[in-house]
């Protein structure tokens, strides 16, 4: 019922954007996902209802009496120029799916510690950011010594609220598919 995503940190290049970074891998999941094309496309309209609403009260009121083709073509261009704006976009759907239909977001922000501290602690204020703006799931995996580096020095870590999981050196790729599959299940 719920979309999860895993996002390999290993792919972002040496001074790269995280931000960039996080859209265009955002982006290419969503775009892979089944469940998220049919929950998106069906529930588009609902997600920007209120702008759709004073644009069909205000500037398109006359063209919609008159024209109901054009006017939906309008509201197309207006839905198109949304998705344009990534930034924008995906929270906004996001969020609408996890507080109107009950479709949470679990992300995995994978490989962090192959960055240095500063990176690493970038991409935590992020991904937390980001999880609070679409009320979705962030999980950061990284080694104790940076969890506790972090923790200790003042970094981002130190700032939130968080819970640690440890996970024993074994196979951390089947641990985290069953702690994931743990996560989901239990929510």
């Amino acid at each position: 019922e719920h979309l999860v995503m895993t996002l390999d940190f290993r792919l972002l290049e040496k001074g790269g954007s995280v931000r960039s970074f996080f859209y265009e891998q955002l982006r290419a999941a969503l775009a892979k996902s089944q469940k998220f094309a049919e929950l998106s496309s069906k529930q588009l309209r609902l997600v920007y209802a209120p702008e759709i609403r004073e644009l069909s009260i205000g500037p398109l009121a006359v063209i919609e009496r008159q024209d109901k083709r054009l006017y939906e073509q309008r509201i197309a261009d207006y839905l198109m120029k949304q998705f344009e704006n990534t930034e924008s976009h995906y929270p906004r759907v996001l969020r609408f799916l996890a507080d109107k239909v009950g479709v949470r977001c679990f992300l995995l922000f994978d490989n962090v510690d192959q960055h240095d501290f500063e990176l690493q602690q970038e991409i935590f204020q992020f991904a937390h950011s980001f999880s609070g703006k679409c009320h979705a799931f962030s999980i950061v995996t990284m080694w104790e010594e940076t969890y506790f580096r972090s923790k200790q020095t003042g970094g981002a870590l130190s700032a939130y609220q968080s819970i640690a999981y440890r996970l024993p050196p074994v196979s951390v790729v089947d641990i985290l598919s069953r702690r994931l599959q743990f996560i989901v299940t239990d929510i």
